[in-house]
């Protein structure tokens, strides 16, 4: 499940804004008891979870949250966004040729 998280973080850094993985947590028993007969033999829990928050730059704001239910609250400031992407140059230097600018 790591994988998710460096996922997320990546995606945050490239595109230099918050994003917010939702990740179920679920265990067998709360499938419809019409099911559970199906699930013998499966582990306890079906989905681990996971959720997290994360930056422009990458870095955690809340989560991950993992093996149990809950909720992730996050004070996000927009003006982070904007910041983080003064560091970040996506065709500016490819267009330039040398000489003026």
């Amino acid at each position: 499940m790591f994988f998710l998280e460096c996922t997320l973080r990546h995606i945050a850094c490239e595109g230099r804004c918050y994003v917010l993985g939702c990740n179920q947590f679920v265990t067998r028993d709360m499938y419809p008891e019409k099911y559970r007969e199906e699930l013998h033999g499966q582990p306890e829990v079906m989905s681990r979870g996971g959720s997290v928050v994360v930056g422009p730059l990458g870095g955690l704001i809340a989560g991950p949250l993992w093996d149990e239910e809950g909720i992730l609250y996050a004070d996000i400031n927009l003006d982070e966004v904007v910041k983080s992407k003064l560091d970040f140059d996506v065709v500016g230097h490819y267009g330039w040729k040398g000489g003026e600018v």
